[in-house]
Parts: C-alpha cells; sequence; structure tokens
C-alpha cells in the first residue's frame, strides 16, 4: 500500500487496474515481458523463453528457472474470470510434454536475433553455470505464477486453495497508482520484495563488454572510467557516486574493483558508437596485460563470498551487494592480487 502523509497522517493513495488506463491486456504482458526477468525479479531471476503470439491458445510468458524448469506466467489486467485457473491448468498440462527440442524451437523464434545460439548455451550463460544442463534436464517439473490485480481476493483464495493439495502455483500481486500526469507500478516480487534505500553505498558487479569488444577493458582501465556502449548505455545509470564497482571479465571472473567518483558523462568511442561512463578511483590493482593471466576471482568464489547467486546475463549483475558485501569482496581481491 501506498500512503500520502497530509498533516502528519497517513492517506491512502487509491490504486487503478490497467483496465483504467489501458485497454489491452497485451499491454501488461508486454510491460512484464520487457522488465520482469532483469528489474522486477532481480533476486530470483526467469529465463524467458516464449511469448504469447495473437490468436493463439497460449501460455501468455514461458520461462525457465535456474534448474531448467518450466514456468508458466498468468497475466491479468484487471479481475481475473473464473476460467483464469482451469486455462492455466490447461496450459500446464500441454507444456509438460515439452521436450528439449520443443523448448529450443520455442526459444530460437523468440530469440530470433541469436538464432545461432542453443537453448543450453543461453540458459548456462544467464545463471552462470559451471557446465550446461543435459537435455533431460529441462522441463523436469513446471510451476505456474498468476500476476494480477491485488484486489481479486476471489482470486487469491483459489490459488491458495490448490496451493494446499501441493500444486505449484503462486500469486503475485500488482498495483498501479495515477500521481499528476505519471503512471506508476508496484510489484511484489517473491521470495521478498526487499530494497535498500537507493541513496545507500552499494556493490555493483558490472560486465567489461568483452563478449562485443576485446579492448573494452583496456580501455576503461586507461582512462580511469566504468563504461556502457552502444544500444546498452542506460546499464550506467545503476551507478551512483562512491558505489563500488567490481568488474566482471567474461570467461575468467571479476579482474578489478573501484570506487565511482562523478555521475554519468558521455562520449563516443569509435568500436562501440556512444558511450556513458563514471570516473572512478581503483581500489585494488590493476590489469597491465589484457590477454593472458588477468589476476581475478572466479565468478564461483565471488558467490561464495558473498553468499548470493546473481544473474550473470545482464551487464549490471543483480542482485546488487551492500557495503558490508563489497567490503568483504574488495578485501578478498586485494588479498589475491598482491
Amino acid at each position: 500500500m501506498l500512503f500520502e502523509i497530509k498533516e502528519n497522517k497517513l492517506t491512502p493513495v487509491p490504486f487503478l487496474s490497467m483496465a483504467d488506463v489501458s485497454k489491452l491486456e497485451k499491454d501488461l504482458e508486454n510491460l512484464l515481458s520487457v522488465n520482469m526477468f532483469e528489474t522486477l525479479f532481480e533476486d530470483n531471476p526467469y529465463m524467458v523463453i516464449f511469448q504469447e503470439r495473437a490468436f493463439q491458445p497460449e501460455p501468455d510468458i514461458i520461462s525457465l528457472n535456474r534448474d531448467g524448469d518450466l514456468v508458466i506466467f498468468e497475466l491479468k489486467r484487471q479481475n481475473a474470470s473464473s476460467d483464469t485457473l482451469s486455462q492455466l491448468f490447461r496450459y500446464a498440462q500441454v507444456t509438460q510434454k515439452f521436450n528439449y527440442e520443443t523448448l529450443q524451437e520455442k526459444f530460437l523464434s523468440f530469440r530470433h536475433e541469436n538464432t545461432n545460439v542453443s537453448l543450453k548455451q543461453a540458459h548456462q550463460e544467464a545463471f552462470n553455470l559451471d557446465s550446461p544442463l543435459s537435455e533431460n534436464q529441462f522441463n523436469k517439473q513446471q510451476h505456474m505464477i498468476v500476476v494480477g490485480s491485488s484486489a481479486d481476493d476471489e482470486l487469491v483464495d483459489a490459488i491458495k486453495y490448490w496451493i494446499s493439495k501441493g500444486i505449484s502455483i503462486d500469486f503475485i500481486p500488482y498495483r498501479l497508482y495515477k500521481m499528476g500526469e505519471s503512471l506508476h507500478f508496484e510489484f511484489f516480487a517473491k521470495p521478498f520484495d526487499f530494497h535498500s534505500n537507493p541513496n545507500d553505498v552499494k556493490g555493483v558487479i558490472f560486465d567489461t563488454n568483452r563478449t562485443w569488444d576485446e579492448k573494452a577493458l583496456a580501455h576503461m582501465i586507461q582512462k580511469n572510467r566504468v563504461s556502457a556502449f552502444g544500444d546498452r548505455t542506460d546499464a550506467i545509470y545503476c551507478l551512483r557516486k562512491n558505489d563500488i564497482v567490481f568488474l566482471s571479465h567474461r570467461y575468467i571472473g571479476i579482474v578489478a574493483a573501484a570506487k565511482v567518483k562523478s555521475n554519468h558523462k558521455t562520449d563516443s568511442y569509435y568500436e562501440q558508437g556512444d558511450e556513458l561512463y563514471v570516473d572512478v578511483e581503483w581500489l585494488t590493482p590493476i590489469p597491465t596485460k589484457f590477454e593472458t593471466n588477468i589476476p581475478h576471482i572466479s565468478f564461483g568464489c565471488v558467490s561464495e563470498i558473498t553468499e548470493k547467486s546473481f544473474f550473470w546475463a545482464r551487464i549490471d549483475k543483480r542482485p546488487f551487494l551492500t557495503k558490508k558485501e563489497s567490503e568483504k569482496l574488495l578485501n578478498k581481491m586485494n588479498e589475491e592480487f598482491k
């Protein structure tokens, strides 16, 4: 619930239905499909492999979790009809028969710009697995999630009933507010909805862009900056002054750490187009050679030190680190890099 403070009293801000501001349920699906699996589920990510096509009796969104289980999302723009759960159960019955080849086909049609990457490879990279899952490890279990209005009490009660019967189904509520001319979206991610104050110092594991440009790491080191390039410059906006940023070099590990010293700046980079960056002060010894033998902390070691699992497919890896976790990782790096 969102409250407005008036004369030392809390006044609830009325929330809307998606139907109040939109005519199509597809709007909610597109909104969540673009943002849910990196932004809204940052602590428990899902990898989208399929989105509903127009006029087809299909689930709204199909995704995979870290274990390769299928997670089916049914999205409701307004209060659900009595047929919502029976429809979702039908989808689960159909999708539980999907073998790896079927999942691969759906994944390639959804990620048509990356048809040279297999589902196994993409899944391994997204969850930073030591090795890809075998084909028979995919879709061993199915889970269902309904995303709907927080005001839909009837649907919540029905889902609670099926949970009590051992069915793997859950409900995730959202609320929509209009304040002035701006719309605000509130989403209650599971297993808990916890975010630190955005003004607090945090640690961010940030990608060096090695996939697209081997020279990007040297460019950042030599210019004392951390950068994002091309059509992904927006990733740099997660960094604020005094944050600790850890450079993640693909296939190797964390190779340097620095303190953010400036606001966001723009530049042009001859191989990657536009560049958005922040100036930094290095807190660890920096690489002097970039081809081989770069001092590093392995990705597995990072997870062990922080006791966190990360969504490695992002440029800005989620979840972020607390100041205490950042200092712990920083101390380990300086010990190893001596």
